[in-house]
């Protein structure tokens, strides 16, 4: 009796996180500086530098560099202080080593700055952090038993797996003509990568897409608007075994984003991103599902296998009303923001906490800042990991004191399969069933019940029960009917 195993190597998504965490630090103005009166908008942009997937662990560090404008205290135009903060975040995981694929992105979901006194700010930055990682994994099952006289009952199945991981890094640089730069201050900096077309070609993986830039900057005259370019980008990833019929899927993270104005009325951008290419095949399983030899007790040692089938992405995009009160009306809506700071399945869909800023004029035309985490509800998703979900707000004022926000949530679902199979170790023959003389049976069958149950049962074949009652060859169960039933054959 011989076995035939057969090994599946793929990659299995080890891990699927998002984290929050908070860094805080004090900042003492500079002598330059005024003494502060009022802080009126505080925001940061993070900037990944490393991260190290270890054994257990995921090691991820990086800066944010925050911008505040105040108010001084003796009056005065508005002031623009940066403050840079460090960070370094660990996710455990027991499945990761150093070999991991680990695609990870950081975003500032919020920055308070708080006056300690005159001299001094109390500065706390709160960070989002989504991590996706792959290792190489192997499943060992038993796809045959070759024996002449052994009954085996099997079934195909397919399973998509990604057979490959690799992690890509790029840049994307872009000079965004902008009117009038002298004296022009950047205060916040944002950017989007979108994926317009992602094919295979022979080792090679092709990814268009476009990087939507958005930068917040404030005039001379402290009036404080948007920039706003999409410019397309395209990169060619070197991957052996890649052929032009697979069908890879990659996710973009940006890592770093560096923007300045330049002195030819220009804003010149540097996106840093990391690219997750996964190839995703089908696989044809033959798998075991019983097996057993007439007249024979056996004896079997076995393990549970499990693949983790994982079909393409499905993209999504929903929409979630939300309106709040301020304590301040609103006369002019300037700009809105909207992080993703966690995800998870709820009855209906998708329940989405978002840190939302919107930033805004008062009725005197002060600038001023509203800030909320709102609990969302993303109805007609269905329920699945939902792999980093961008988020876009609309901002409008209602009646005295009040901001209708319509959050739109874009990204995809992935829905993951799990497989048992079957690994025999070991299959002996123990001991032949008794002789009782007993050549053939009649068995009345009252429910429906298939052929191979009532075979195992009385140590015969279903060949046989079917040529012993002119059955067709195919016939899978019979009910309400007499049967003879042949022993031993």
């Amino acid at each position: 009796m011989e076995l035939e195993q057969k090994r599946i190597v793929y990659c299995r998504r080890q891990l699927a996180q998002t984290s929050a965490c908070t860094e805080t630090a004090d900042c003492i103005v500079p002598d330059a500086f005024p003494d502060v009166g009022r802080v009126v908008y505080a925001c940061g942009t993070a900037a990944i530098g490393d991260h190290a997937p270890q054994n257990g662990r995921l090691l991820i560090s990086g800066t944010v560099q925050t911008v505040i404008l105040y108010e001084p205290e003796n009056g005065g135009g508005l002031r623009r202080l940066e403050v840079p903060l460090s960070f370094a975040h660990i996710e455990e995981c027991a499945q990761l080593d150093s070999s991991s694929v680990c695609l990870v992105e950081c975003r500032v979901s919020a920055v308070e700055a708080s006056v300690v006194n005159s001299r001094k700010l109390s500065i706390a930055a709160d960070l989002v952090l989504t991590a996706e990682c792959y290792d190489k994994t192997a499943c060992d099952y038993t796809e045959n038993i070759t024996d002449d006289h052994l009954e085996l009952l099997s079934e195909t199945c397919e399973a998509v797996l990604p057979d490959e991981a690799q992690l890509f890094s790029f840049s994307v640089l872009e000079d965004i003509p902008v009117e009038e730069t002298d004296g022009l201050s950047l205060l916040k900096q944002s950017c989007t990568l979108q994926i317009t077309e992602c094919r295979a070609m022979r080792d090679r993986i092709v990814v268009r897409g476009e990087a939507a830039l958005r930068c917040l900057v404030m005039q001379l005259d402290e009036a404080v608007r948007t920039i706003s370019k999409t410019t397309p980008f395209t990169q060619v990833f070197e991957l052996t075994g890649a052929v032009e019929e697979d069908t890879p899927d990659a996710q973009l993270t940006v890592r770093s984003l560096e923007c300045r104005i330049a002195a030819d009325h220009s804003l010149s951008c540097t996106v840093n991103a990391d690219a997750l290419v996964l190839l995703r095949r089908s696989h044809t399983l033959h798998c075991i599902t019983d097996f057993y030899l007439p007249g024979v007790l056996l004896k079997t040692r076995e393990d549970s296998a499990s693949l983790y089938s994982s079909p393409e992405p499905q993209p999504f995009s929903a929409e979630s009303v939300e309106s709040i009160q301020t304590a301040a009306h609103i006369s002019h809506v300037i700009c809105a923001d909207a992080v993703c700071c966690g995800v998870r399945a709820a009855e209906k869909g998708l329940q989405i906490s978002a840190s939302v800023q919107v930033l805004c004029l008062d009725d005197e035309q002060r600038l001023c800042s509203v800030q909320r985490v709102l609990p969302l509800t993303f109805t007609g998703i269905e329920a699945g990991t939902c792999l980093r979900p961008s988020l876009s707000v609309r901002a409008q004022t209602v009646g005295e004191r009040g901001l209708t926000l319509t959050v739109t949530a874009e990204g995809e679902c992935e829905r993951e399969t799990p497989l048992t199979l079957r690994h025999l170790c070991s299959v002996e023959q123990t001991a032949r069933q008794a002789d009782t003389g007993v050549t053939l049976l009649v068995r009345h069958i009252a429910g429906e019940t298939r052929l191979w149950d009532i075979a195992k049962d009385c140590g015969s074949t279903r060949a046989a029960i079917c040529a012993a009652n002119d059955l067709p060859s195919d016939t899978a169960a019979v009910s309400d009917t007499m049967l003879l039933v042949p022993l031993r054959i």
